[in-house]
């Protein structure tokens, strides 16, 4: 699978993530105010709007695709310490 893929999988599975989250807040509604429904709708367009952006936005798209790999990076070089950590305590 090539990176422009993994990047817009992930983008995709952020932006789903993200609304099941204010969708569930909001099922929650009885408890919030009009003003928490409010903002909470507002968010949740936003995010939708930020997602559209990425999709149609080459710009928006590698600024994001930027960070993501960043991120990955990251995330891959702390795996890789936690493993030769956990090797040298074993006695690999």
């Amino acid at each position: 699978m090539k990176k422009k893929e993994i990047f817009s999988i992930t983008m995709e599975k952020i932006n789903k993530q993200l609304c099941e989250m204010f969708d569930e807040v909001l099922k929650n509604e009885n408890i919030l105010g009009n003003d928490a429904i409010n903002y909470l709708n507002k968010q949740k367009s936003d995010t939708n709007v930020k997602y559209d952006d990425y999709v149609d936005k080459d710009n928006v798209k590698k600024d994001a695709n930027i960070y993501i790999e960043e991120l990955f990076s990251k995330k891959k070089d702390n795996a890789l310490d936690v493993l030769l950590t956990n090797n040298k305590h074993i006695g690999y």
